[in-house]
């Protein structure tokens, strides 16, 4: 049995348990841990019982002084810490669990008072609804939890599979100064186009810092699309290349390859 504790809800421990849930299937309950099941293994005790032993399946952090939390203890159980390098937004949760939301507000970047203003009404509701729950939670919202939790170890699983398809296919290039990250060879396992590609994680990963993505277009088979990192260095303007350009300059579509040179070198604003 996944047992979470029965007060406030946060992130943290709803997420968490919706990985043990999607992982094992067991049922869920919002309830205080004894000591019996913080010593016994067959319990997966997320968020309270001051203890941190994967061995017994206790995930607690408040007795820790550092910045990690019971999702993401639960998460490196699972999976190692690589995923950390493609989700990077998991540290927030970390930093607002284990210190509170005016450390959270500065590595955010915001005022403290700012913090409601970034807030999902779907993420409240939904934390609202689960802090209602006392003992085992029904199956209407363990169907809920079990998507949840399906969704972020999918995601962990296919950035480590598409990191891989990057490492073996990607090639690194320039053109008129504009340094390039070519994704087009890259061969996509079933289930997956280019835009699924981790191209943010893996830049950082090898240290490369493109300015430009030329990869495949998954909405027009067999053309290409090419996208700016930051539209202040290199933006798109129309052309007859291109069979489509975002307003706003960050995208361009276009069905030859080699036509992304014409392109860089006579479309494009710096």
């Amino acid at each position: 049995m996944i047992i979470v504790h029965d007060g406030r809800a946060h992130a943290d421990d709803f997420l968490a348990a919706c990985v043990c849930f999607y992982k094992l299937g067991l049922p869920v309950s919002r309830q205080s841990a004894d000591s019996h099941m913080i010593e016994d293994p067959l319990y997966w005790v997320v968020d309270q019982g001051r203890s941190f032993e994967p061995e017994l399946h206790n995930f607690d952090h408040h007795q820790l002084e550092e910045e990690i939390c019971a999702f993401t203890m639960v998460l490196d159980y699972f999976y190692g810490k690589d995923y950390r390098i493609f989700m990077p937004n998991l540290r927030y949760i970390e930093i607002f669990d284990s210190y509170g939301p005016s450390k959270a507000a500065d590595f955010a970047g915001i005022k403290q008072e700012n913090l409601d203003l970034i807030t999902s009404p779907i993420h409240t509701s939904l934390l609202k609804a689960f802090s209602k729950i006392q003992g085992i939670v029904n199956d209407s919202f363990l169907s809920i939890m079990h998507q949840m939790g399906k969704e972020l170890c999918e995601q962990i699983e296919s950035n480590k599979l598409l990191l891989d398809v990057l490492t073996k296919k990607a090639v690194v290039m320039e053109h008129g100064g504009i340094k390039i990250l070519d994704t087009t060879k890259c061969v996509m396992p079933d289930g997956h186009t280019h835009d699924h590609l981790p191209t943010k994680a893996w830049s950082k990963i090898n240290d490369y810092d493109p300015q430009i993505i030329l990869t495949m277009d998954s909405r027009n088979k067999g053309c290409y699309r090419m996208v700016s990192i930051n539209t202040n260095t290199v933006k798109f303007k129309p052309n007859e290349k291109c069979y489509f350009v975002h307003n706003s300059g960050f995208l361009v579509g276009f069905e030859n390859y080699q036509d992304y040179i014409f392109i860089l070198e006579n479309y494009v604003d710096r």
